[in-house]
């Protein structure tokens, strides 16, 4: 017989299970790249600068090498920021990968484990292959060792899919996959980081990818939301000059956080979704005519869930708020159609459940209209709506 290969046992390196804190903001990164940001000014004015245009451009996070001022015109701002913790080619020398390096950064984290104007640390945003040559082995040394000095915050972990992030251990905080190309591709990948995402007590991110087409961008931004989002890292070209701190006033990033950018807020109150699930379609998200289906690999609504679409063509993501509202975030399946949603719900009671719709203009709730346990509402294309719900059977 020849000689059978067996698989080497994974090395446990002792990531702790205890989840960060709860994420009290939603997170919208503007990221100039890891490693350093050679490109990022380090003069503290222009800093400043950009940091106030990143705001008007609408973000509320920075991914960037740690200074002590870049920290404290993020506080000054009421601003977040997220840490490279592999920027040891500049004047930080705070690369986790490098053994000479880690006492420096092991002190940086210790002192800012309750600061609230860190978001947390970006570990690593590209194939855990190519983190090191150790690939997810390192990974999970630097994982380990960061949550260990800082258990508060959170450690974003982000690859091409889902699926390689099976091999990080323990909590990270924030396991998030890149941009993907194609609505079946899109659907699968936030399907994967859902059930990875609930099975680990970790939240889903998502590199974004801004496309020239608003409504597209903004439909799979609302599908992630869906799924469960509390995090995103823009890339590549963004709307403020990394050098002079300049906006463009016509980026096309601007048109999309206007319409999104009141949600913000009540998506750091809502805990992750409980269940996601999908009506069936007509046409695809570019509106071509397609067999009537769920599309795949979504679940579709089962006879027994306390809420039922029964108009428009939509994914629904279902939560709750500490303070005692049921919420579910509806998403047009459709970047080209308006839809006209209609809901049933199961009232707990003799009286009709009240809903109300989040304005995402004024920031308000609005009270919907309710009949006979069914109300409606406009989803323009693209477009996501949050709602919250009392005197429902939710559970």
């Amino acid at each position: 017989m020849g000689n059978r290969i067996v698989a080497a046992e994974p090395k446990d390196f002792g990531v702790p299970l205890t989840p960060p804190e709860p994420l009290d903001v939603f997170a919208v990164t503007l990221s100039f790249g890891q490693g350093g940001g050679a490109q990022l000014t380090d003069d503290p004015a222009t800093f400043e600068k950009l940091i106030l245009n990143v705001q008007r451009a609408g973000y509320n996070t920075i991914g960037c090498a740690y200074r002590d001022y870049r920290l404290e015109l993020c506080r000054k701002h009421n601003f977040k920021l997220m840490i490279d913790v592999l920027a040891g080619g500049d004047e930080s020398r705070m690369d986790i990968r490098r053994p000479e390096q880690r006492e420096k950064l092991q002190k940086l984290c210790e002192k800012l484990q309750n600061d609230k104007a860190v978001w947390g640390y970006c570990l690593s945003n590209d194939r855990l292959d190519r983190f090191a040559p150790g690939g997810a082995d390192n990974v999970n040394e630097c994982l380990a060792l960061l949550r260990t000095w800082d258990p508060i915050h959170p450690v974003w972990i982000g690859e091409k899919s889902f699926a390689a992030l099976q091999a990080v251990q323990g909590t990270a905080g924030v396991l998030a996959c890149a941009d993907v190309n194609g609505q079946g591709n899109n659907l699968t990948s936030l399907t994967e980081g859902f059930a990875l995402c609930q099975s680990r007590v970790d939240n889903l991110g998502r590199s974004i990818d801004s496309e020239p087409d608003i409504r597209r961008t903004l439909q799979k931004i609302n599908a992630s939301l869906a799924h469960g989002m509390k995090a995103m890292i823009w890339q590549g070209e963004g709307a403020v000059d990394p050098k002079s701190g300049a906006l463009d006033e016509q980026h096309r990033h601007l048109s999309v956080h206007r319409e999104i950018a009141k949600l913000y807020h009540e998506l750091g109150e809502i805990d992750r979704p409980q269940a996601v699930y999908s009506t069936p379609t007509t046409r695809t998200w570019d509106d071509r005519e397609k067999p009537r289906d769920v599309p795949r690999p979504l679940t579709p609504f089962p006879a027994t869930c306390w809420a039922q679409v029964i108009g428009g063509e939509v994914l629904v993501g279902f939560f709750k708020y500490d303070s005692g509202f049921d919420a579910v975030f509806v998403a047009n399946h459709s970047a080209r159609q308006p839809q006209k949603v209609t809901m049933e719900v199961k009232s707990a009671g003799s009286a009709a459940p009240r809903v109300e719709i989040f304005n995402r203009k004024t920031g308000q709730w609005d009270r919907l209209s309710v009949a006979g346990n069914k109300f409606s509402f406009e989803l323009q294309p693209g477009a996501g709506e949050l709602l919250r719900l009392l005197g429902v059977t939710s559970d």
